[in-house]
């Protein structure tokens, strides 16, 4: 819906494309960082602006229910642009030929969306839910270094509620144990997954490419 916007928007495109995309260029440190600030049990705004309106702050880092809600939080803010410049890519292909005759056919905005531009995109639909599958099963840097440089510095989070697989490969082999052979089935699995999740999505976008 943001590149759809985009698309359309004549002034200030290339300012807001910028804007959308900065967060994914970021570097990880900086990224750990500015969601501890923001979501710091004791400095952190969002508690603060929380209080301010009356409520009673919440240990957002240092609770399993939260934590997880706080990654997912920050990976959604960092690639939406990422995602976003594909899309709009993928929009600015469409031929506007096809838009003018659903126009004539007495389509609007809304339908338009969703039978003419939506349908035209899975190919770049099903390369991003591949692509996304992959960068989860490889996330590491953001969630380490986030409860790395907060007050809760603990291997996986609180009830290690956000120990992703590379993670606890490296805590294994490198961190709190040094069992380097299961660190290695670890990421022997890994790999192993990355492999046929690729494969299954060359499948499907190869059969849509056919179809």
């Amino acid at each position: 819906m943001i590149a759809a916007f985009l698309s359309n928007l004549k002034k200030f495109r290339n300012l807001f494309q910028t804007l959308n995309f900065l967060p994914y260029i970021t570097t990880p440190v900086a990224i750990g960082l500015i969601f501890t600030f923001l979501f710091d049990w004791n400095t952190g705004i969002v508690n603060r602006v929380i209080t301010f309106f009356g409520g009673e702050g919440i240990n957002w880092l240092g609770s399993a229910r939260f934590a997880p809600m706080v990654i997912g939080f920050m990976i959604i803010w960092k690639c939406t642009g990422y995602y976003m410049a594909l899309y709009l890519s993928g929009i600015t292909s469409i031929s506007s030929d096809i838009y003018e005759a659903a126009k004539v056919d007495g389509a609007g905005t809304v339908r338009t969306f969703f039978s003419i531009t939506v349908p035209l995109l899975k190919p770049i639909t099903i390369f991003i839910i591949f692509t996304s599958l992959i960068y989860a099963l490889q996330l590491f840097d953001e969630p380490n270094l986030m409860f790395n440089v907060s007050t809760t510095s603990i291997i996986g989070g609180p009830d290690r509620s956000c120990l992703t697989m590379v993670w606890n490969f490296y805590d294994v082999a490198f961190g709190s144990t040094a069992r380097l052979g299961y660190g290695s089935a670890v990421s022997s699995t890994l790999f192993i997954i990355i492999i046929i999740a690729s494969l299954i999505g060359m499948k499907i976008m190869n059969k849509k490419e056919e179809n």
